[in-house]
Order: C-alpha cells, then sequence, then structure tokens
C-alpha cells in the first residue's frame, strides 16, 4: 500500500509562483486602457531569482505524531533571447547559474546546498552526499530552452530531460529520481513557466479591471489540480529609471480532480479532497518594457484523507503551503533564502 506519507511527499512538488510590490510613491492611475505584453530583444539579457518555499504538515498518521516537512530552493536564472520573431515571439536560452537548497525532513538530519559556497557538495571522507544535494549540483551550468509569444504563451520547452538524465547518472536514489522528473521534466518545466508568464491580459485593460487565467496541473497519485488565478490592473506606478509598473494583486482558487486516478494500492473506500484552498498573489509588470519585474504569489492546500484499517476510521489532514517569488535583478547576486510564507487567509 502506498504509505499517505508518500502522498505528502508528493505535494510538496507543486510549485505556485509568487513576487513582491513595486514602489508606491508618486502613484498614477491610467485612464486610458493600457496593453501588457512581452518584449524581448537579443540585446538584453535577463537576470532572475526564483525562490520556492513548501511547508507542509501532516497529522493522524496511526502510530506517528504531528510530521513537517520543510523544503526551499533558490535558482539564479540568466535568460538570453536568441531569437525574435516577426509576430514578437522570443526563443530563450535559460541558463542556471548558481543554486541553493534546504530541505528539512520529517526524520533526520537537514540538507543544505550552496553552489557558490561550496556547501554540501564535498563531504568528510566516509561520508555520503545526501543525493538532493547531488540532484540540486546538476542543475548549475546546465541550460534549457523555451519559445515564448508577447501574451505568455509557453512551448517547446527542451533541455530539462537531459539534466534529468545526468541527474539520473549521478543520484542513484529512484525515489529521488521520481520526485524530480515529476517536477522538472519538460512537460513539467512548460507548466511551471507558464505559471509565471501566462497571467497577463489578452486586452487592453484599464484600472480596476480584472481577467482570469487557468491552469491544470497533474500531480502522481492525486489527481489534476485545476489553478484559477483572477488579475486585476489596480494602479500604474513610477519605475525606476522611468516607465511605469503595472500593479496587478492576484487572487488563487484550486480545485481537485481525481477522475482516473488509481487508487488501487490504497485500502478500500479510501477518499482523498481538497478543503477550502485559497492563496494570493501580486504581479509587477514594467509596462514600456514589456518585461516581468516581480512576481509573488502563496497558496495554502488543504488535503484530507479518510480510509479504514481493520475496524477503525483514520482521518489524515495535511496542510501545504507553497511560496515561490520570481525577481529581475538588476545586477548579478548570490540567490539568499526564501523568505517565510505569509499567512493564506483562511
Amino acid at each position: 500500500m502506498r504509505t499517505p506519507l508518500l502522498l505528502a511527499t508528493g505535494l510538496t512538488t507543486i510549485a505556485i509562483l509568487s513576487g513582491a510590490a513595486a514602489p508606491s510613491s508618486a502613484v498614477t492611475t491610467r485612464a486610458e486602457p493600457v496593453t501588457l505584453k512581452y518584449s524581448w530583444s537579443p540585446d538584453r539579457p535577463l537576470l532572475y531569482r526564483l525562490t520556492q518555499q513548501t511547508d507542509a504538515d501532516m497529522s493522524g498518521v496511526p502510530g506517528q505524531g504531528d510530521v513537517h516537512l520543510s523544503q526551499s530552493q533558490t535558482m539564479r536564472l540568466r535568460l538570453d533571447v536568441a531569437n525574435v520573431a516577426p509576430d514578437g515571439a522570443a526563443t530563450i536560452r535559460t541558463t542556471v547559474e548558481a543554486v541553493q537548497f534546504e530541505m528539512t525532513p520529517p526524520a533526520g538530519e537537514k540538507v543544505e546546498y550552496d553552489s557558490e559556497a561550496g556547501q554540501g557538495l564535498a563531504p568528510d571522507p566516509g561520508e555520503e552526499r545526501h543525493p538532493a544535494a547531488t540532484a540540486m549540483a546538476a542543475f548549475v551550468g546546465e541550460s534549457f530552452t523555451f519559445e515564448i509569444a508577447p501574451d505568455g504563451d509557453v512551448r517547446n520547452v527542451q533541455g530539462m530531460d537531459a539534466i534529468l538524465r545526468k541527474i539520473s547518472d549521478q543520484v542513484g536514489d529512484p525515489a529521488m529520481e521520481e520526485m524530480f522528473r515529476g517536477k522538472f521534466a519538460d512537460s513539467a518545466m512548460e507548466s511551471m513557466l507558464e505559471q509565471a508568464f501566462k497571467l497577463l491580459p489578452d486586452r487592453p485593460v484599464e484600472a480596476g479591471e480584472t481577467w482570469q487565467t487557468s491552469l491544470d496541473q497533474t500531480v502522481p497519485s492525486l489527481g489534476t489540480l485545476r489553478i484559477e488565478n483572477t488579475m486585476t490592473f489596480e494602479r500604474a506606478e513610477p519605475a525606476d529609471g522611468g516607465g511605469q509598473i503595472a500593479r496587478i494583486p492576484i487572487t488563487i482558487s484550486t480545485t481537485l480532480d481525481r477522475t482516473g486516478v488509481d487508487d488501487s494500492e490504497l485500502p478500500e473506500g479510501t477518499t482523498i479532497s481538497l478543503e477550502d484552498s485559497a492563496g494570493r498573489g501580486l504581479l509587477a509588470f514594467d509596462i514600456d518594457r514589456g518585461e516581468l519585474k516581480l512576481l509573488e504569489m502563496t497558496s495554502r492546500l488543504p488535503m484530507r484523507l479518510t480510509m479504514t484499517m481493520g475496524d477503525e476510521e483514520v482521518n489524515i489532514k495535511q496542510d501545504v503551503t507553497s511560496t515561490v517569488k520570481f525577481e529581475r535583478l538588476d545586477q548579478p547576486s548570490q540567490p539568499r533564502p526564501a523568505p517565510d510564507a505569509p499567512p493564506a487567509d483562511d
């Protein structure tokens, strides 16, 4: 039978992207409609820091106390524009320049890795390096490409599968390999990138106007998460160095569809549900340069699993809070640890 802890671990791969507020002085509310779309240039490489923080708490497992799992990872990414088509679509080459990783498992010691500090790479003689640190180290210096339309539609991700083969060769841990494949395969990366980039409206918008986007994400053993985002163009604010930044609050709703999920390894009569998932975020977009400046989203996923073991009904509760921050860097800088995720609205 698949243990509840494996289900919990699978949820930690859910990534929901996030970012911080733009400057708040001299606010301008544009009276005329504003067109928000990406603009790419081969002579304008972009540097971003992507920080993902996941905290999972589980209770009700027979024979165990409350369980907590925490994981954070930070990547510094360089985006080089290889080509821009006449319609504005661009081919982007993304290179992982640096990685920080920290994991606190339910049992055992904390795992840490920092590519720039060398932490976690060279264990003492006789010690084995944790497979998670080995896997994260495999990303450093590697590249992948993707195509992106002016509206943020992402397609044709290539290169992640090659990185995963490298991880497979170096890690030698089937469970760890499967976890990374579920999160970083070409198809999974396409979904992750669209969560970050495909949030812009398909029409000019005025202050106060809203629009929606949706995305389906398959999670092994659980089903399909449908993520509904509602964005509101709140106002435009002055940008450092000129131009204006669009401030766009986001509300998030997530539902779970378990149609077609194979529960044969679970006890008969087991039910899994997602209760009152909610989240929020903020998008800061450079209107004049057509650049994503900051995106921050936090989502809480309270899962409930009910099963019968012998004559006893077991109710397992699991709360997963995910925060991801995607921020534009003006100058290269060392990745910093992920901040604590703000509390989600009940």
